[in-house]
């Protein structure tokens, strides 16, 4: 398999992957939910960044991010039979390409480039359109500056972990509870 430099998938995971969140931000501006969203961000953060002080709440932590890892990309899985129990189809084949992530980040990095942030773009793409020259800006705008900091290895820092584990958690809460309404049901 040909991958792509260290260097150059930095700035792909900067430039490309991380700035397709932002369209929680749109959304959120449009349906009047900022500071739902805001506030969301701030408790995911901050409870991240409490559970990376020990090796214990560390795990408790990546448990958390992997289950709504789990949640959050079984969106971008097909139901294989149609009669029944088609979340728990979706939820068993995200679970397993996590499992297959962990194991090979290589994978992780091509599901991302090629099927989830396309996908999500795909999927937000009527909130986009509702102001579509301000949006693509803002997208525009936010990828540069996630590409730039990408560019300096800021981005992908081991001791800021905690800190992209909270913004995650928190994109998966703010999709499944605004944008997929899915939270409580």
């Amino acid at each position: 398999m040909i991958l792509p430099s260290y260097h150059i998938k930095n700035k792909i995971l900067a430039g490309i992957v991380a700035p397709h969140g932002i369209t929680d931000l749109i959304h959120a501006s449009q349906n009047n939910k900022t500071q739902e969203l805001l506030s969301m961000n701030a408790v995911c953060v901050l409870t991240s960044l409490g559970f990376s002080q020990n090796d214990i709440s560390i795990d408790v932590l990546n448990i958390v991010f992997i289950g709504t890892s789990v949640i959050h990309f079984r969106h971008d899985f097909p139901v294989l039979y149609k009669k029944n129990y088609q979340e728990l189809q979706k939820i068993v084949l995200s679970f397993i390409s996590i499992i297959t992530f962990v194991i090979n980040h290589n994978l992780f990095f091509y599901y991302m480039c090629l099927i989830h942030v396309p996908k999500h773009y795909y999927f937000n793409r009527k909130i986009i359109n509702k102001n579509r020259l301000v949006n693509l800006s803002f997208i525009f705008s936010f990828t540069l500056l996630l590409f730039m900091l990408g560019a300096y290895d800021i981005a992908f820092n081991l001791s800021l972990y905690p800190l992209y584990k909270g913004i995650v958690i928190s994109h998966v809460f703010y999709q499944e509870a605004y944008v997929h309404n899915s939270l409580f049901d």
